[in-house]
């Protein structure tokens, strides 16, 4: 009996010994990994650290720390008006789609395994799925975070003198370290060390209530007068442009002309447009744009009270500048058939009221 203990708990110690070892190593962490067993993980610290910085650090400053960021996981930050971030790098951009946990606002997530097939092209870095039966999420997301996050930070600017991490970022941030085939091989992407420093600045511009902030490996840090000028211009319109929207859908005679004098604002103000451009809504494929969507529910609008010249104004417009192909192709349909419908509802005005 005590010879059984003994031996029972001299292979937990060993095993307990194995796993320390594996731990030490890239490649036995990444099998530990790949098996589902998890560790205390130094990017979940580095996480938190960052969550904290973004809730603190005072308008007009910023607050450097050293991060410690484990091999296959990321930290991704996700701003209120985007659908996915978008890595730019030279040759070969890819995204990382919003996860549904964060809903509409910003949020900061934690990748705990970085999966990468490059045979998805611009989908070939994801976080891993869990399958039934998984501990937990591979994925966690934090969208309490009381401000916005800065929705382009370019390459330059990303990373500074830290030419180890190689993109831009369109939609918010990542910090990762990725690899292929369970870290034993290096995916020439995600290459930066263990132990970078991120810093986190927050401008003292607000809108809708919160600062602007940003994330990144430049220690002179990611806030610049005309991303901080974009930024706001994007949450404004598209506030407005949510706002018209709702105003339409009601479809009473005051809320058509409330959407009428919305998408008026809207449509007038170039830097807005310009901002609605990058804003895609209904879902990865194909994706319309908030921009393209303005003309068209504008001149639909005026089309429910028969003002066929203004909703022709509108998709000529759209014709001329909308982004998706599939919109205008339709604009140019609309303008053939409410054509006809002015020439019709000319034609009635011209013979006047029947003779009774």
């Amino acid at each position: 009996m005590v010879n059984g203990k003994r031996s029972a708990l001299m292979l937990t110690a060993i095993i307990g010994i194995i796993l320390v070892i594996m731990t030490m190593l890239p490649v036995g962490r990444a099998l530990l990994m790949g098996l589902g067993i998890f560790f205390v993980n130094p990017t979940a610290k580095t996480y938190q650290e960052i969550i904290n910085a973004v809730d603190t650090v005072q308008p007009n400053e910023m607050r450097t720390m050293i991060a410690s960021i484990d091999d296959g996981t990321a930290i991704i930050g996700f701003s209120s008006d985007s659908d996915f971030i978008q890595v730019i790098r030279a040759g070969f951009d890819f995204k990382f789609y919003k996860p549904e946990q964060c809903g509409s606002r910003a949020c900061i997530c934690m990748c705990k395994q970085m999966d990468h097939d490059t045979a998805m092209g611009s989908d070939a870095y994801f976080c891993k799925e869990p399958k039934p039966g998984d501990p937990d999420d591979y994925m966690i997301c934090n969208n309490e975070l009381g401000a916005e996050l800065i929705g382009f930070i370019s390459k330059d600017r990303f990373s500074g003198d830290a030419n180890f991490a190689n993109y831009g970022i369109r939609g918010g941030f990542i910090i990762a370290r990725a690899t292929t085939a369970w870290g034993l091989a290096d995916s020439r992407v995600f290459n930066m060390p263990k132990n970078p420093v991120v810093v986190v600045q927050k401008s003292g511009t607000e809108v809708n209530g919160m600062n602007i902030v940003s994330v990144c490996l430049n220690q002179n840090g990611c806030l610049e007068e005309e991303n901080v000028e974009d930024q706001v211009n994007r949450m404004l319109a598209r506030t407005l442009f949510y706002d018209a929207k709702r105003e339409y859908e009601k479809n009473t005679p005051e809320s058509r002309q409330k959407a009428r004098e919305l998408f008026a604002e809207l449509i007038a103000n170039q830097a807005y447009m310009d901002q609605l451009a990058l804003i895609t809504e209904g879902g990865n494929d194909p994706s319309y744009y908030l921009h393209d969507y303005s003309y068209m529910y504008a001149a639909y609008n005026e089309v429910r009270d028969n003002n066929y010249d203004k909703a022709l104004e509108y998709l000529q417009l759209a014709v001329n500048n909308v982004i998706h192909e599939q919109t205008k192709e339709q604009a140019i349909k609309d303008i053939e058939r409410f054509t006809e419908r002015m020439q019709e509802q000319q034609e009635q005005e011209e013979q006047g009221p029947p003779v009774s």
